[in-house]
């Protein structure tokens, strides 16, 4: 219903004729007033603070869960195979999860969830190099924007790296592959570091990357 009448535009979510001037122009070719906008603009938003404090509550209470996981286990193999799966399940926004752990002038494939994965990563390679390089968590939105990403999934859209250290050492990350674009903020990043500081314990030093099991 383009055609304009003398008592203005109609719109399709109220259903009411309403003054041109009710109308920006993309509200007019999407016959939505700007009432209406404002209103789905808010709900949106409203609806990202309520998934944000969801995620926020699924991990803290994903925490004392690991914790108890993870608890005088020997198998540290087999804990941090847990923790991936845990942390995989839990999140719809999670496509691959797990670690690389380093060794030596790379960082190799530990326990993960998801597809199949690159066995080795070179320092400042990728994300995952990168967080190795700077020693700091790395968030990218779309990686396929990421100079120097390496696709081990081509379906891959966004990335979350977070360092794990024992004392200044760093020693392993934790990464977190999305299909969605901007998929982590900074509810991922608080708590996956803070998991990343729970489980550091199950790991060793950097020339004997997992306690014996």
């Amino acid at each position: 219903m383009k055609k304009k009448i003398k008592h203005g535009w109609y719109c399709k979510v109220c259903g009411q004729f309403k003054s041109n001037e009710k109308f920006s122009g993309k509200g007019r070719s999407q016959h939505i007033c700007k009432d209406c906008q404002r209103q789905i603009q808010e709900e949106k938003l409203t609806k990202m603070q309520v998934l944000k404090m969801e995620k926020a509550q699924t991990y803290e209470q994903l925490v004392p869960q690991i914790a108890s996981l993870i608890k005088d286990v020997d198998n540290h193999v087999g804990a941090l195979a847990n923790v991936s799966a845990l942390l995989h399940s839990s999140f719809l926004h999670y496509f691959w999860c797990g670690f690389y752990i380093v060794k030596g002038d790379v960082l190799e494939l530990g326990p993960f969830q998801g597809e199949v994965a690159c066995y080795t990563i070179k320092k400042g390679r990728g994300v995952c190099g990168k967080a190795w390089e700077d020693k700091q968590t790395v968030v990218v939105p779309n990686v396929l924007q990421f100079p120097g990403h390496i696709a081990c999934s081509s379906k891959s859209r966004s990335e979350i790296v977070v360092p794990v250290f024992k004392g200044e050492d760093m020693i392993a990350v934790i990464d977190v592959d999305s299909k969605g674009y901007s998929a982590f903020d900074d509810i991922d990043k608080e708590w996956l570091e803070k998991i990343a500081k729970l489980i550091s314990p199950l790991f060793d030093t950097k020339d004997t990357p997992l306690k014996e099991i």
